[in-house]
């Protein structure tokens, strides 16, 4: 009878030791995913204040950025339309259109040194944000596994 009672006790620690791993996964996994959303976010909205930044100083901009990268047309037609007469009066030099090399889409851009080189910047910018969040992805698919591998030792 004894045996019995410690074998139970035994299950019983068993299933609570796995219930406590299941649930810590779980919430490592819905804290991974908030962060990264909270994160990209942050990013995306940095990317489009950048890119607003651009179209107000650099018109023309906006229309060869939409024939450029087709995904950019809704946030292009968002900001065009709240600044309207913001983008008419820029003072920039900087005339762009869109044209191909070895089959890829490359924006040209012609003007005097100095907005040229303000414009790489801003576009520098611009396509950082890019780049982030691919290493946000990257780096959440990691921590993913880590999460999963904690998780299989733990049970």
């Amino acid at each position: 009878m004894a045996d019995l009672d410690n074998t139970e006790k035994k299950i019983s620690s068993l299933d609570d030791k796995f219930t406590s791993a299941i649930l810590r996964f779980s919430s490592s996994l819905s804290d991974l995913r908030e962060l990264s959303e909270l994160i990209e976010s942050l990013i995306k909205k940095h990317k489009l204040k950048e890119l607003e930044t651009a179209m107000i100083r650099y018109n023309g901009l906006g229309d060869a950025l939409c024939h450029f990268d087709t995904t950019l047309d809704s946030d292009i037609n968002l900001i065009k339309q709240a600044h309207v007469d913001d983008l008419k009066h820029s003072e920039s030099t900087l005339k762009f259109e869109v044209g191909e090399y070895k089959d890829k889409k490359v924006l040209k851009a012609s003007g005097t040194h100095e907005d040229l080189k303000a414009f790489d910047k801003s576009i520098s910018s611009i396509l950082k944000t890019e780049n982030s969040v691919q290493h946000l992805q990257r780096s959440s698919l990691i921590s993913l596994v880590s999460v999963v591998e904690t998780f299989l030792l733990k049970c």
